[in-house]
């Protein structure tokens, strides 16, 4: 590649070059373009993608960069941050290195994301230190000191970040961060971040694009909350020029920039609904309205989520879904005075220029036709066609249409086209359904009495005088109970069409020759049998509010409506075909039961299809989580730790606590501890290690505790400290356990660990090659060079067999274990997935430095608990007993 440094611009001054990585994201596009046009640089653009394509003439950034390849003042090259020597190659010869957003970020594979983030901003900043760069510009993010979950206001560079995130991406960035800064004026090489706030502008691929998919899909009308949270916004051309400004700062002032992290905004704080309705009127749609409780959408949410983990699916991005909750409930400000004051940035683009220039560049998103498709009542809507569709709706109130209560159509009367008439046959079938079903009255009882009731309210009404006072009373003719012809033969050509059609249906269902109507029918009787099982004056009660209420707010909202059945319609769908055999998925197919396409579900069916699919879900939901908590059999009291009775789990965990003979006391604690925890996604069997006795008391006692508890492994070794012990303990395994375990962890005996986030933390991690605790030294987020503590470190088993196996360990026992471990997974080319996990392991508050913290609920374990009021204090934070249920037995 060839270094184009001493070329002059045209005030006769040197130019510098400088490296964007990421240069054809959306950040990084947008600084090449401002980078160019200033002429004060040499530009190498760094991205992924290969090859180079450029957009036609009409894209400005992109027609500068073609102008500037052809001259020699940019060049690009194709990088991988995961390879050290391909980002060498990149940042080689240069003087300043933007390090931007990854332009293919796999944001549902947490190993990719860790290697291109945080792995990667480690490769950056050794190819700097290595290639001698001046300066490295890390654009990091505002979110990384938010965690979902509180108001963000007017806050500064000095509040904390709590390691704790909304999303994952936001952790790993907030470790790439620490990272860079940490690694300021290290080697010459002179390092700050930017936290750029809700970034938007022509190019954006996430804010912009969702809230027009929102829009389309109909969810854009609700506001989330209140709708006066406040938050910052930043046009990107200001992010742009920021980055130039800090590129500039770190040599002026190099003491109060270099090392440290600046807010950017555009000094502009709005609500954020304000913002969103401003994008949304801009492109023709129409803007947010209804207000819609946080805690009903976060609850519908989780609700989602918890489908989708069930079914593996990742055609919905439900990180975005979140992270824009988040962003919609909450208010987050930041005071961006340092950066001002420091790196001398100031908007170079007002909020409402870049609201503007952000509308007209997303032109081609702008909605077709503005708001006809709403004002359009000329031809029928979805619900009016499903209510005239079918011959039964008008069968079903023929009665009171044949008494003139319901003398309009089915449809007139459900969508409430006169009010009058519509609420008139309401109240007439509420009165015959409290009449027949409430009244406590059997069937023919109330049918006679209803008609001795109209036979004496018509014969009172025939005797009444012709006037009474002024009032005229009207004669009830002969003809009011004359049936027409043509409705009696209506009458009966409905008759006669719904028993053609019942035949017909039984024939085919003989025959099989229509597997949907099967299944069909088999919903319905089963859906008729749960209502004559449960209640049928409640079910009733059920169809008459529904009939009077769903069609009409379906009308209403159609869009929202279907777009909500399509995706449960779909998710639905994969939950059944995921359990499957795929010959069945196939028959079915085949059969027209399940269509291959995404789930499309005919207008038609859309509003049966949503309460079918409710009803399905909370069914389901009822029997699998309440039902089986009523069934289960009674809970076995004797201590074993984490054995839970009747559960399907999908892997297991062996963790052994190397503890020493004569520890009794500790183990009744940690028996106590474990032994009332469990894991919902695991299998985790605790047990106790220690090497041969040498005591006569201790055979009989530590007999006794095995014969009670059975958790006890003795090892053929010498009781010792950093002379054998983990190598005895994982090399003997393979060899003396009876089953083979997914994963195995070695702890100390003065840790607590929490079982349900420990299984919960390894559940989307890998189950092979896999060395997973918390990285040492504490200052250090890089499992891959470093090692883990010996408070808990998990090796998968494959790694475990290998230690039993190979010579590295048996050759390398002597020394600090933790950290011979480390060594022998290194010596060996072992353990290519690593997961540190901060904070959520950590040492006892102020017992270690940097390695501890305050006690957090997100904890997986707390080492160094000496004392028995270190215990007390870590069981009472996090609430171990809560489950002790009230007795007489005992007052606490």
């Amino acid at each position: 590649m060839a270094i184009v440094d001493d070329l002059i611009n045209p005030r006769g001054t040197k130019r510098t070059c400088v490296v964007v990585l990421g240069g054809r994201g959306f950040l990084g596009r947008s600084l090449v373009t401002r980078l160019l046009q200033l002429g004060d640089w040499i530009v190498r653009v760094a991205d992924s993608t290969h090859p180079l394509q450029l957009d036609s003439d009409s894209n400005h950034g992109d027609s500068v960069l073609r102008d500037a390849l052809a001259s020699g003042r940019a060049s690009y090259c194709q990088v991988d941050v995961r390879d050290p020597s391909q980002v060498i190659k990149a940042v080689e010869g240069s003087s300043v290195v933007f390090y931007m957003e990854a332009t293919d970020l796999p944001k549902h594979d947490f190993y990719d994301c860790y290697m291109i983030v945080v792995q990667g901003a480690k490769n950056v900043i050794n190819a700097c230190r290595e290639c001698k760069v001046r300066q490295l510009i890390y654009n990091s993010s505002a979110d990384i000191i938010f965690d979902g979950s509180r108001d963000i206001c007017n806050r500064d560079e000095s509040f904390p970040c709590h390691w704790k995130f909304a999303d994952m991406l936001s952790d790993l960035k907030a470790q790439a961060e620490a990272l860079v800064l940490y690694a300021n004026n290290i080697g010459g090489l002179l390092t700050c971040a930017l936290r750029p706030s809700n970034v938007f502008g022509p190019g954006d691929t996430q804010l912009v694009p969702f809230l027009v998919n929102l829009a389309r899909s109909g969810w854009a009308k609700f506001i989330i909350g209140s709708g006066d949270n406040m938050s910052d916004f930043t046009y990107a051309e200001n992010v742009t020029h920021a980055h130039i400004c800090a590129a500039k700062a770190l040599d002026s002032q190099m003491i109060s920039v270099a090392g440290k992290a600046f807010f950017i905004t555009n000094l502009e704080p709005m609500k954020f609904w304000e913002f969103v309705s401003l994008i949304l009127e801009g492109l023709g749609y129409q803007r947010p309205s209804i207000k819609a409780p946080a805690k009903i959408v976060c609850y519908a949410l989780l609700v989602v989520k918890w489908m989708h983990e069930k079914l593996g699916s990742r055609k919905y991005n439900l990180d975005i879904s979140a992270r824009f909750f988040h962003l919609a409930s909450c208010t987050r400000t930041f005071n961006c005075s340092a950066a001002q004051k420091y790196i001398g940035y100031s908007p170079v683009v007002s909020l409402e220029d870049g609201i503007r220039l952000t509308i007209e560049s997303f032109s081609h998103l702008a909605k077709d036709s503005s708001f006809g498709r709403f004002l359009n009542f000329e031809g029928q809507s979805k619900a009016e066609k499903l209510l005239g569709s079918g011959k039964g709706w008008d069968f079903v109130l023929l009665c009171t249409s044949s008494i003139g209560l319901c003398g309009d159509t089915v449809s007139d009367i459900c969508l409430w086209r006169d009010e009058k008439k519509t609420f008139t046959c309401f109240v007439a079938l509420v009165l015959l359904f409290y009449w027949f079903l409430l009244s406590g009255k059997t069937f023919a009882s109330s049918t006679a009495n209803l008609l001795l009731l109209v036979t004496t309210i018509l014969y009172g009404y025939a005797n009444l005088p012709p006037k009474i006072s002024s009032f005229n009373i009207p004669k009830i003719s002969l003809s009011w109970f004359e049936i027409s012809e043509n409705s009696v033969r209506d009458t009966i050509m409905t008759i006669v069409y719904l028993w053609n059609s019942g035949l017909h249906t039984i024939r085919s269902l003989a025959q099989g020759e229509d597997w949907n109507k099967f299944f069909q029918v088999v919903l319905f009787l089963y859906f008729v049998k749960w209502i004559l099982v449960e209640s049928f004056a409640v079910a009733i009660g059920f169809a008459l509010v529904f009939a009077f209420t769903a069609f009409f707010v379906y009308e209403q909202y159609e869009s929202e409506i279907d777009g909500l059945t399509r995706m449960l319609f779909s998710l639905t769908k994969g939950l059944l075909t995921s359990y499957l055999p795929a010959s069945m998925t196939s028959f079915l197919q085949n059969k027209g039961v399940l269509r291959k396409e995404n789930g499309k579900v005919p207008p038609s069916l859309a509003l049966p299809s949503l309460v079918l699919l409710l009803l399905f879900f909370f069914y389901i939901l009822f029997n699998i989580r309440v039902k089986s908590l009523l069934l289960a059999s009674p809970t076995n009291h004797s201590i074993t730790p984490t054995k839970t009775p009747h559960t399907e789990t999908k892997f297991s965990i062996l963790i052994g606590i190397l503890t020493r003979p004569d520890n009794y006391d500790r183990r009744h604690l940690l028996r106590l501890v474990y032994g009332i925890q469990s894991s919902s996604t695991a299998q985790i069997d605790v047990k106790f290690v220690f090497c041969n006795l040498t005591k006569p008391e201790q055979r009989t006692l530590v007999a006794l505790e095995i014969l009670r508890f059975n958790d006890i492994i003795v090892l053929d070794c010498v009781e010792n400290m950093n002379n054998g012990k983990t190598h005895a303990y994982f090399s003997s395994l393979p060899r003396i356990l009876p089953r083979h375990y997914d994963y195995v962890m070695k702890a100390d005996d003065d840790v607590f660990i929490r079982l349900e986030p420990l299984s919960s933390s390894l559940k989307p991690l890998p189950r092979q090659d896999l060395y997973y605790g918390f990285v040492i030294p504490c200052n250090s987020m890089n499992p891959f060079v470093d090692y883990m503590s010996g408070m808990g470190f998990l090796l998968s088993w494959d790694l475990v067999e290998w230690i039993g196996k190979s010579e590295i360990p048996a050759n390398h026992t002597f020394g600090p274990e933790d950290k011979m471990v480390g060594k022998w997974l290194k010596m060996g080319k072992k353990a290519k997935n690593r997961f540190s996990n901060k904070p959520g392991m950590y040492d006892y508050p102020g017992t270690n430095g940097r390695c501890s913290h305050e006690l957090i609920p997100e904890t997986v374990a707390v080492h160094r608990l000496k004392r028995r009021d270190q215990w007390m204090h870590v069981l009472e934070f996090f609430n171990v007993t809560k489950q002790l249920n009230h007795s007489k037995l005992y007052h606490l």
